[in-house]
């Protein structure tokens, strides 16, 4: 009897201490007991008098079910930017491009061309090689001069080249224009016909042709 006494009097001190830490006090951590049965709760065992055992309940109960899954929080803040990236790996070699187009005939071994031909008065070509054509023909009657440009087709001279005119038909050297090369490049010269007092007729009624070469690289 004196037994299930003790055991009630336990019952009952845990359910006080249970109770009493739900409504906020003292936490118990166990009680004391005499050889008589009488209980006192206690927050820890120093509490207990000589007389007295002290008793704690240490074990857990099961664990509880999970809660509820709770609200979803606010969005962060943006975070900071991330450090470059290392230098990718070399790409691969392309396709080798199409071939272009050929380009123009040059001169065989650095061999020596030659232009040549003759003219009338109005640039009519008489004669001479068949890649040069007449481009402009400007009477400069203040000047008593003609001007003829020749031009030839590609390949061009690879600097302007060595060119010479003659006149080409008249009675006499002193009646016949003054021929000179005014301007010479690579791929043009400019025969100029300059006539002075006596020959002023023969340049004006147009009763004269010329010649011309020029020979280059």
């Amino acid at each position: 009897m004196k037994r299930l006494f003790i055991i009630s009097g336990i019952i009952l001190a845990v359910l006080v201490a249970i109770t009493t830490q739900s409504s906020g006090q003292a936490a118990y951590t166990g009680f004391c007991v005499k050889n008589n049965g009488a209980v006192r709760l206690v927050t820890n065992s120093s509490l207990c008098k000589r007389t007295e055992s002290f008793i704690s309940w240490t074990q857990g109960g099961p664990q509880g079910p999970p809660g509820p899954q709770g609200v979803k929080g606010d969005k962060g803040d943006k975070g900071d930017k991330g450090d470059t990236g290392a230098t990718g790996a070399t790409g691969a070699t392309g396709a080798t491009g199409a071939t272009g187009a050929q380009g123009p005939r040059g001169v065989a071994n650095g061999a020596s061309r030659v232009i040549h031909g003759i003219l009338n008065w109005n640039g009519e070509i008489w004669a001479g090689s068949a890649d040069f054509q007449v481009i402009s023909m400007v009477d400069d009657a203040a000047n008593n001069t003609y001007n003829y440009t020749i031009q030839w087709n590609p390949p061009a001279f690879n600097s302007a080249p060595v060119c010479v005119a003659t006149p080409y038909l008249g009675s006499t050297p002193n009646y016949l224009p003054f021929i000179l090369i005014s301007d010479v490049g690579p791929n043009y010269v400019v025969v100029a016909l300059e006539a002075n007092i006596l020959n002023q007729y023969y340049l004006h009624s147009r009763q004269y042709a010329f010649s011309f070469v020029c020979v280059g690289r």
